[in-house]
């Protein structure tokens, strides 16, 4: 598990299901929602004669990053709860919806159960789809087909946007991010942003009343997530409204959904040129955008390094022979690691020296895990101090030719009925 990824569909279908397990293995994938959507939406897509909808999805899910992969919250949900008062980090961390709260020995944790995202892709895998996902497929199909962006030209015309002429993508930005930042008309930009975030009526006096109490201050001091989406939305709009992105396109509404989660992650990676271009002006000074061809490189090579590992060694698990990248060959992903974890090969050197290191680590992922649960009332429990968080996962042993997992372990566990090979 190393930087974390935000990552497209364009990217992972350039791997073949080898290097997607390299990605899994060297990356903690940050899983967009709008991914989710748009795979599951291939279930309604016309594809290539020789493969149907089902095949042609379940080839995405076999390449899914199960062992790492962690689903993010809608960012929609995000935004409004950032409107109400709840803090967001946009410095790199992964929020995930819901989780089991425990204590033990006054240490708090968060536990989830097998994540709705990771088990679905593991059913679409084997070509296993419930209805509830076809009907969502067929839906999402229709409405993409009947999509008017330039719906967006209302959006614009309400902050008096609509003949604001930009030359460029960094101009949009400019106008979107001081859209937010600035405090003239402050209320009008704070009913702006209720209203491109959907939020319901019956919240809106709750909200404002709230906002008011604050001082009333720009959007961006206020809710900083919620200022960021409805940038994004805004430099959309003007870019359509400019010629700099295409309004007869309809995936470009999908393509910049993603961007909603630039704050959850180190470095997004895509094939999609639109990403390369809009991607970099909403990224912090620490953040990088990674072409997904490059990335799809690195971990073809990785996997041509990695296969001169000998049989006897790789069916110890990817942990015994590659629990860091390689530093004897020159990768994109080593260079990464090194941006990203400057000193991950003294903490690598460390872990590995303690002899209770993973068994310890076991053993302590367990006593979270059947801790004692905190109800939702209970104030002791303070979510900004969390000592440990663990996401139960569902992983196939062994993905393409390697083993993800120690084949010893995975035998013992299948003869016990706890996995299946």
């Amino acid at each position: 598990m190393g930087p974390i990824a935000l990552f497209d569909k364009s990217f992972l279908q350039q791997l073949t299901e080898d290097e997607s397990v390299w990605f899994d293995h060297f990356y903690l994938a940050c899983v967009s929602p709008i991914f989710y959507v748009e795979t599951c939406a291939d279930l309604a897509k016309a594809v290539r004669p020789t493969r149907t909808p089902e095949e042609e999805v379940a080839i995405i899910a076999r390449k899914f990053p199960e062992m790492h992969g962690t689903p993010c919250a809608f960012h929609l949900e995000l935004a409004f709860a950032n409107l109400m008062g709840e803090s967001i980090p946009m410095t790199g961390q992964i929020p995930v919806h819901g989780g089991r709260r425990t204590v033990r020995e006054g240490r708090y944790g968060l536990v989830f159960e097998s994540l709705d995202e990771n088990v679905a892709f593991s059913r679409w895998s084997n070509q296993e789809f419930e209805d509830v996902e076809r009907n969502f497929a067929k839906h999402w199909r229709m409405s993409l087909d009947a999509l008017d962006l330039s719906s967006h030209a209302a959006l614009l015309r309400l902050l008096d946007l609509n003949n604001r002429r930009c030359k460029s993508y960094e101009e949009a930005r400019d106008i979107s991010l001081a859209a937010m930042s600035q405090t003239d008309n402050s209320l009008k930009r704070l009913e702006l942003a209720v209203k491109v975030l959907g939020v319901e009526p019956r919240f809106h006096t709750q909200l404002i009343k709230r906002w008011q109490i604050s001082g009333s201050p720009s959007i961006t001091s206020y809710a900083p997530f919620a200022a960021h989406v409805v940038a994004i939305e805004i430099f959309f709009g003007l870019c359509m409204a400019n010629g700099l992105i295409s309004s007869e396109r309809k995936s470009n509404r999908n393509d910049i959904s993603y961007l909603h989660y630039l704050p959850f992650c180190m470095f997004m990676t895509s094939s999609d040129r639109l990403h390369r271009a809009c991607a970099p002006l909403f990224m912090r000074p620490d953040q990088c955008f990674v072409w997904g061809g490059d990335l799809k490189e690195d971990m073809r090579k990785l996997n041509t390094y990695y296969s001169a590992v000998s049989p006897e060694q790789q069916r110890n698990g990817l942990l015994s022979f590659a629990p860091g990248p390689p530093v004897d060959i020159s990768t994109l992903t080593t260079d990464l690691w090194n941006k990203f974890f400057p000193t991950w090969r003294e903490n690598l050197s460390n872990s590995i020296k303690r002899s209770d290191g993973p068994d310890r680590l076991a053993e302590e992922i367990d006593d979270f895990a059947s801790a004692q649960t905190v109800e939702e009332g209970d104030l002791n429990f303070d979510s900004s101090e969390l000592d440990s968080i663990t996401i139960r996962r569902s992983v196939k042993p062994r993905k393409g030719q390697w083993w993800q997992l120690p084949r010893d372990i995975a035998l013992r566990a299948k003869n016990e009925g706890n996995c299946k090979e």
